[in-house]
């Protein structure tokens, strides 16, 4: 089938899912939870692998992605029309950088962005050209350190990071391959919320019933190690910075048994008015609460 330039958002991209945000997609924030725009981009991945010439390899994300920064441009909510185009817009010795660019069809609107690192330790394949773009702006991250060391558990305690999740991977968590899937990685975190949130000092069913909440507009994700079924799972959180409207936190999964680290993230927070769904100010008491949960990465 041949794509018309009207039926793409980034032309001329790779289309490489065509989805639908489900009601139970969402969360309390009123949108798509992050972990489904996981699901859409697995799936982008796996039909550009193929579209690449690549099917032979490992399917598995645990085996392909080694880094990504997704940041979040607008809200996906209830029966929305999405649509994930790729392209590759590095080749490097031994990795491929790719973006994944997710679109609301039914508005032409730019959703979020993926702007990943391929790990290819025996050498990058030949890619035709016509899978080649420019790296859009709207992907380079905003906020983002990627500082974060590889720590265990141990370490992430001495320098005063909180747990907010505590959780078992299950064998539906894991793909065809046997390895957590990238969604129950972020599940984590979301999940997590509301002892974020009370980690952070302050109650988030408090704050949805006062009005307002956070969302996510970045994530810097450092896959260190592969989780399968049966492993434990915990997380520790910790402040890195402030802004006016902004909350920088480093938000790490570690494997609970072995007390290495799983997943490196920092994640950028806006504080929200669900009713006029726009960021507004921290509050200086929130400020000062939140200051004495800062932490040193180096």
């Amino acid at each position: 089938m041949t794509e018309t330039a009207k039926d793409q958002f980034f032309t001329p991209w790779t289309i490489t899912t065509r989805s639908y945000v489900n009601p139970w997609d969402c969360d309390d924030m009123g949108h798509m939870n992050v972990q489904f725009y996981m699901v859409h981009v697995s799936s982008a991945r796996a039909h550009f692998l193929h579209a690449l010439g690549l099917s032979e390899m490992s399917m598995s994300d645990a085996d392909i992605v080694s880094d990504m920064i997704v940041r979040f441009h607008a809200e996906l909510a209830g029966s929305a029309s999405v649509m994930v185009q790729s392209a590759v817009v590095a080749v490097l010795p031994d990795q491929l950088e790719v973006v994944h660019v997710v679109s609301n069809r039914d508005t032409d609107g730019l959703a979020a962005t993926f702007y990943e690192t391929w790990a290819f330790p025996k050498g990058v394949p030949a890619i035709d050209a016509k899978f080649k773009a420019d790296l859009p702006p709207e992907a380079q991250s905003r906020s983002s350190t990627r500082t974060l060391s590889d720590l265990s558990i141990a370490q992430a305690d001495d320098k005063g990071m909180f747990e907010s999740y505590r959780g078992l991977v299950l064998p539906s968590d894991c793909d065809a391959h046997g390895n957590l899937q990238h969604r129950f990685h972020i599940s984590g975190f979301s999940d997590g919320a509301g002892h974020q949130w009370l980690g952070l000092g302050y109650s988030l069913a408090e704050m949805i019933a006062d009005g307002r909440g956070a969302v996510v507009v970045e994530y810097y994700l450092k896959f260190l190690r592969s989780a399968s079924a049966g492993d434990l799972l915990v997380s520790r959180q910790g402040v890195i910075d402030l802004g006016n409207k902004n909350i920088l936190l480093a938000n790490c999964l570690f494997n609970g048994a072995t007390g290495e680290m799983v997943l490196a993230c920092e994640v950028t927070l806006l504080h929200f008015d669900l009713k006029t769904r726009r960021a507004i100010s921290l509050t200086d008491e929130m400020r000062a609460t939140m200051d004495s949960k800062r932490i040193q990465l180096v």
